[in-house]
């Protein structure tokens, strides 16, 4: 929607109101810091972006798509921030989605951006959807037998 924070947020809460007024679940994507094409979506794109900057110019479209928007459920995306992949990320996830926008839906990983089902499933708020692997035919990369794996309820 554009790089303007605000603009951002108010156009995507618009849309996701128009699309759930006519019955459909709306979903905001790429959950969060995704905006970068210099190596893309390989090991070398890691954004090292402070929590100021993650709050003032990544993190307010997410907050109005979730507080104005309504928003059902959130893509994470395949950026790695600080070290750490967006999908399995306990502050992204809880500490921000859950706890500081009070995000009630379900996440969803955007296809191979989960790097730890069994952390991602964990970390992640009740319901939340991640792919059971990258490509088709690919052997799952997590049971529910699987030790460290989450509880049944999650």
């Amino acid at each position: 929607m554009g790089e303007d924070p605000y603009l951002a947020g108010q156009m995507g809460a618009a849309g996701i109101q128009g699309v759930q007024s006519q019955g459909v679940m709306a979903m905001v994507k790429h959950y969060a810091v995704y905006n970068q094409e210099t190596n893309r979506n390989t090991p070398a794109d890691n954004a090292i972006v402070d929590p100021r900057t993650e709050q003032e110019i990544h993190l307010p479209a997410f907050s109005a798509a979730v507080h104005q928007g309504g928003a059902a459920a959130v893509m994470c995306a395949y950026s790695t921030i600080n070290g750490a992949p967006a999908c399995d990320d306990p502050y992204l996830v809880n500490t921000v989605l859950k706890g500081q926008f009070g995000f009630g839906g379900f996440v969803a990983s955007d296809w191979g951006a989960t790097k730890d089902g069994v952390r991602s499933a964990a970390d992640g708020p009740p319901g939340a959807a991640a792919p059971a692997s990258t490509r088709r035919g690919s052997p799952p990369r997590c049971r529910a037998s699987a030790p460290g794996s989450p509880p049944p309820a999650r």
